[in-house]
Parts: C-alpha cells; sequence; structure tokens
C-alpha cells in the first residue's frame, strides 16, 4: 500500500494560485503526468497477468455470481504488481478470488500463476470492484468495441476508476471516448465524472507507408484546457513511443515520451503577407 501512496502521492494536490485561461502550474502538470504513468503501469500489469492466466489455465473463466463479471484487480507491491482475477459475491460483501498473478519483480515482464477459488483476505480487492462496477454501470460508451478499466487508490483511499477503449487489432491504439471516475472510498458512490474525451482517433502503427515512420502525434482536447491522463497513458503505450502534440482550448502542450508535459504557450498566428 506504500508504494501506491508514494506512486499516487500527486493525485490530490492543489494549485493554489491564480493563472490565465489555459495556463497551469508545473504541479498541475505533474500531477497529470503521475496519474498517467500510474494507469499505464496498472494496464501493462492486467494485461501480462491476464496472459500468464490464459496461457496456464485456458480462456474459459470460471463462473461469476449473477449480477456480477470476472474482474482484474490490480495492486503495487514493493516486490512488484499482484493480480486478483475475480468476481465479487452477489452481496458486493467479499470478492472470490478464482486466480492470483504475482508479478516476478519489478518491471519483469513475467507472473507467476496460482489458482485460488477463495475470498480475498483485506478490503483492497473488495472496494475495487465495488468502484470498478459502480463506474462501469455508470458509463456511456462511444461504441460497441471492448473497454478496459483500471482502478488506483488515491492517498485519502478514494478510488480513481478509468475507463478506456481496448484495441481492436495489432499494433492499433485507440484514444477517447474515456472517462475518469472518482468514487468513495468503500466503493459504493460514485463522488465525481470526468469526461477525458469524446470522440475516439484510432491509431494504427502498422499503417504506415513503408519506410515512413511516426515523429510525433498531433490531436485536439476539447472537453477541458489541459492534456488528459489517457493522453500520458496513450504516448506511454504506443510503440514506437512518439511525443505528442496536444492542443487544449488554443493552448499547446508537448507530451514527451516518459510522459512529463511541456507547457508551449498560446501559438502566435503568422500574419499573412
Amino acid at each position: 500500500m506504500r508504494i501506491l501512496a508514494v506512486c499516487l502521492a500527486l493525485l490530490t494536490g492543489g494549485a493554489g494560485i491564480v493563472l490565465a485561461a489555459g495556463q497551469q502550474t508545473a504541479s498541475e502538470l505533474a500531477q497529470i503526468t503521475a496519474r498517467g504513468r500510474a494507469l499505464y503501469q496498472y494496464d501493462v500489469a492486467a494485461t501480462l497477468a491476464m496472459d500468464a492466466v490464459r496461457a496456464r489455465y485456458g480462456t474459459a473463466m470460471p463462473q461469476a455470481p449473477a449480477g456480477s463479471r470476472v474482474l482484474s484487480i490490480c495492486r503495487p507491491e514493493f516486490s512488484g504488481w499482484s493480480v486478483d482475477v475475480g468476481a465479487l459475491s452477489g452481496d458486493t460483501a467479499s470478492f472470490v478470488v478464482f486466480y492470483r498473478a504475482v508479478q516476478a519483480g519489478p518491471g519483469a515482464r513475467a507472473f507467476d500463476v496460482t489458482k485460488v477459488d477463495a475470498p480475498a483476505t483485506g478490503a483492497f480487492d473488495v472496494q475495487a470492484a465495488r468502484a470498478i462496477t459502480r463506474a462501469i454501470g455508470d458509463f456511456q460508451a462511444v461504441r460497441s468495441s471492448p473497454y478496459k478499466y483500471a482502478a488506483l487508490q488515491r492517498a485519502d483511499g478514494q478510488w480513481y476508476v478509468y475507463i478506456y477503449p481496448g484495441p481492436t487489432a495489432a499494433h492499433a491504439y485507440p484514444l477517447g471516448g474515456d472517462a475518469r471516475y472518482l468514487v468513495s472510498a468503500d466503493g459504493r458512490q460514485i463522488v465525481a465524472r470526468h469526461r477525458m474525451h469524446n470522440g475516439i482517433i484510432d491509431e494504427e502503427s502498422a499503417s504506415l507507408p513503408n519506410g515512413a515512420h511516426m515523429a510525433a502525434g498531433f490531436h485536439t482536447v476539447v472537453v477541458d484546457d489541459v492534456p488528459q491522463d489517457t493522453d500520458v497513458f496513450h504516448v506511454l503505450l504506443r510503440e514506437p513511443r512518439v511525443p505528442d502534440y496536444v492542443s487544449a482550448q488554443g493552448h499547446m502542450y508537448k507530451i514527451d515520451t516518459n510522459g512529463s508535459i511541456e507547457d508551449l504557450g498560446t501559438p502566435t498566428p503568422t500574419p499573412r503577407p
């Protein structure tokens, strides 16, 4: 739990400075970077863990109780990520773990998988699963393709739940049509909703012409005046990694390949001859 608190310690700070529209403090941009990096780490852990579960036990999952669904609950530990695959009980009082995947070490791509089939000890899985289920039930999907989710616990115990589109093909990196929810610590109540993007941009790195390569990406954020957490996540996930330029209500930002955000200011129009 301490690693998670340290990793997400930047998430709850306030700016404390009044700025002109479009300007953000370095602290605010660092918070967006921290959330995007945490989301990326969660997504990678969930993907590798599920790959390991399917490789050992096949693609068929045990039946979830009526009204529930199979979920992957990811938790950072000092030795790496642990991922519990299971489902909430019908009364949402417990989370039954079907499989547990434990990362072989920090940054390792290998996960050791065991079959559990027993309720999880502790409240983390239950609260995270409730928060995910609550957000999924509220979310309005942009399209019918698969969506992914992540539940990151804040330093104050509340949850950031992300819902975002998953890839529909190899080398595809969809961006947009996503939302971030703030959910109470017990996972039962939505405290706030934040739509991060409206439409979805489908990027496919394999679709470039022969001999061409992407030097940078560009897109526009229309719901806010800053880049979004999933903009950082998108840069970190995409292969090959290249920076993104983001225009947010006329203000320009650059997201570097390590997820850091540079405020480029408001572009000056080029005078016409």
